[in-house]
């Protein structure tokens, strides 16, 4: 007797229903799709234990009605049952039966084969069955076989994650997290929502899959079920499964045997006997020859950022000449491990050359996996000597047809898993930009502290603008200047006046590029007022960049000079202030070193040879002397003159000055014909107070004693730019 007997059986028999405990809740009559975990949530409590028997509990309950957890140690994809429907194969094993020998087989019955699991992944999926009838196949020894029902029965079918070890900040593993169970399937009435599909199972049913998978695989997964090593396992059990089942996956397919395989067309490529084409089910196999990229490599493009269902469903941006370029996402074209490529001989040659086009699907039937000319795995399909069968040897899909959800479903959560890499690619590169910025920043840190620390300059979250960068702004712009402000560092190379003591002004009405904010100019920090200001400052500085050779020549105004320098601009050749040039004179020596000394010695060399020059021509006239020698000298003298004047100040290697960073503000001014000529004027930049308070201090003093010493009358008088507040201690 068949199948069919059974089930006539057990419609014909006069015994009364007592399939459904009375323990069993009423709501369990319905469809797992009607659930509602609100109602169910419950720890795995000794209740929910009675609920589903085990199996070791199930095969004594012939012709009854049990609730069953397992997880799946085999699988048959659907096929034609004896009768009309179709049906399923799933071999389950549980704690009461760990070896595969006592396992339970459960077989599912639906009228089509669309609405059966297609595939599953033994050893790591658990399938929650409910309302199944144990029943024995006399033809088959009284062997027992769970059963659905068209009405009552319904499962779900879950995958369970495990995910990878975290590691401590020491870098030793810690234990795993939580193993994740996602639910992939259910049935007999499928749920498409992902929110609603996660509501299938009660909190207490999730942990009764995960308590299972757990003891499942601490005692050595399939291998230990089949009570062997997992070496064993892998040589004898595995490879004999993979070829049994003819309608594989690219994953399980093995040299020298035939595969019925539905895949994704990515290349075709026709030769004068033969079309060859590039497939992929989306599924890896080491075996294969690395085609293309590795969507899993760290080298990969990002892939998936602004893909949509459509373009992947439809294969649209794809071409039906392969020798025309198309632009494709990475999964249209040959990666990694995941292609293989099929030679189509004979009449499939040109029936392939007519029918199938990249992008397309394909139901390919009795396909060679063979080594090729080069030793990599290659398929092929010929009407020859070693085909089995002269049925076509491929069949093109609609995108849309039912056969292709688990293909589709494949493709999604390749495509997960490839974004999830890409963003955790993502925060690795962050990380690192964060990481190479802060060292950057400690960088900049550490070569401000090499710089001139007595100098400061304000806008420090403004990024450094080397001179070079700057000059160079204007190139592509149709722009004579930029109203901005940079930061840069730089370092002083000359001045003009010559002189300091010529730093400052006396206002006359006219202060050129150096305008004077009278206002700003009365105002102290004690708040009181004072006279309107008689001086101002105005001199000029030659910077040279640090990271290139770039040199400007930045403006001081009264304002920037007064933010720069501590002394109020005065006469400073006059005697009664020399108490300030001697302040003027030490602040500019932190701002730019020894400058000054030898561009005096400079100058005053230059003046020695400029008299004696003078002093040739007056003995020259004079015709006492003889005209020849005061020539040779007169030329000897021009010729070190010359050479004086020729050198810049930079290349003197007496000078000694460090650079500083410095906020300068760039501006436009017309020049005599009325052009706009680019120009650069110092802001927010300042000696350090601190650093030159010693200094100030003695000048002071210096001031104090001077001005008692001048007194004439009982009163003192204060010198003009002497702090009051110091006088009063």
């Amino acid at each position: 007797m068949g199948l069919a007997t059974v089930r006539h059986q057990n419609a014909t028999s006069k015994k009364p229903n007592i399939s459904t405990p009375k323990r069993h809740h009423s709501n369990n009559k319905l469809p797992i799709r009607h659930l509602d975990h609100r109602t169910h949530i419950q720890p795995l409590t000794m209740s929910l234990k009675a609920q589903y028997a085990s199996v070791t509990e199930a095969k004594a309950k012939i012709d009854q009605f049990v609730d069953l957890i397992g997880i799946s140690v085999g699988f048959k994809a659907p096929k034609q049952s004896y009768g009309t429907d179709f049906q399923a194969t799933i071999e389950l094993c549980d704690k009461s039966a760990t070896i595969y020998e006592n396992r339970l087989i459960v077989r599912i019955f639906r009228p089509d084969a669309e609405s059966l699991p297609q595939e599953m992944d033994i050893g790591e999926t658990v399938v929650v069955f409910k309302h199944i009838k144990v029943g024995a196949l006399k033809n088959q020894g009284n062997s027992l076989v769970g059963m659905t029902n068209k009405t009552r029965s319904s499962w779900v079918i879950c995958k369970a994650d495990i995910p990878n070890k975290r590691k401590s900040a020491g870098g030793q593993n810690k234990r795993n997290d939580r193993i994740r169970i996602r639910i992939v399937d259910n049935g007999p009435y499928r749920v498409q929502d992902p929110e609603k599909k996660k509501d299938l199972l009660s909190e207490g049913e999730y942990d009764a899959c995960r308590e299972l998978f757990e003891f499942f695989h601490t005692r050595g997964g399939l291998a230990g079920c089949h009570g062997m090593t997992e070496r064993d396992y892998n040589e004898d059990i595995k490879p004999q499964q993979e070829v049994l089942k003819k309608a594989a996956l690219i994953k399980e397919i093995q040299l020298d045997h035939f595969y019925d395989l539905t895949c994704f067309v990515q290349h075709v490529w026709s030769h004068n006997r033969f079309v060859e084409i590039t497939v992929t089910d989306f599924t890896e196999n080491k075996s294969l020859c690395p085609r293309g990229i590795d969507p899993f490599s760290d080298e990969m493009e990002p892939t998936v950022r602004n893909e949509t269902e459509s373009y992947m469903l439809e294969g649209a941006g794809v071409t039906r000449n392969p020798k025309k370029s198309a632009n494709k996402k990475w999964f249209e074209k040959p990666f990694g491990f995941y292609s293989l490529k099929i030679a189509c001989w004979d009449s499939w040659a040109h029936k392939a050359n007519s029918e199938i086009t990249e992008g397309c699907y394909l139901a390919l039937t009795n396909v060679l996996i063979k080594r090729g000319k080069s030793g990599q795995w290659e398929g092929s399909i010929s009407d020859g000597k070693k085909a089995r069968s002269f049925r076509d040897g491929f069949k093109v899909l609609r995108s849309d047809n039912p056969a292709l959800k688990p293909l589709h479903n494949r493709k999604k959560e390749l495509l997960r898993l490839v974004a999830q890499k890409e963003n955790e690619r993502s925060v690795r590169e962050r990380k690192v930009k964060e990481e190479k910025a802060q060292a950057k920043l400690a960088a900049e840190l550490k070569k401000r502290q090499e710089n001139n620390p007595q100098v400061h300059c304000g806008y420090i979250s403004v990024e450094t603008t080397t001179l070079g960068r700057i000059f160079r702004m204007l190139d592509g712009h149709d722009v004579d200047f930029f109203n901005r402000r940079y930061r840069t560092e730089c370092r002083v190379i000359d001045f003009r006046p010559s002189d300091i003591r010529d730093f400052a002004r006396r206002i006359n009405g006219d202060t050129g590029a150096c305008g004077v904010d009278l206002e700003a100019s009365m105002s102290t920090e004690s708040g009181h007022a004072k006279h309107p200001p008689e001086w101002y400052w105005c001199f000029e500085l030659d910077v040279v960049g640090k990271e290139d050779d770039a040199m400007i020549t930045i403006h001081v105004d009264d304002a920037g000079g007064r933010y720069l320098l501590t002394p109020e601009p005065c006469d400073f050749r006059a005697d009664a202030n020399r108490h300030k040039y001697d302040e003027l004179k030490n602040e500019l020596f932190h701002l730019w070193g020894n400058l000054e000394e030898v561009k005096t010695r400079r100058r005053e060399r230059i003046e020695v040879l400029e008299n004696h020059v003078k002093s040739l021509i007056n003995q020259y006239n004079s015709g006492m002397h003889d005209q020849r020698f005061l020539e040779q000298r007169y030329r000897n003298l021009a010729v070190q003159r010359q050479e004086i004047q020729g050198q810049p100040i930079i290349m003197d290697t007496a000078v000694s000055n460090k650079f500083f960073f410095a906020i300068i503000k760039e501006y436009g001014e017309d020049d005599e014909d009325g052009v706009p000529e680019r120009k650069f004027i110092l802001e927010n930049t300042s000696v350090s107070r601190g650093l030159v308070t010693r200094e100030r201090e003695k000048a002071l003093d210096r001031a104090r004693k001077r001005t008692l010493a001048d007194s004439d009358q009982g009163s003192i008088q204060v010198p003009e730019g002497v702090d009051l507040m110091v006088l009063d201690e």
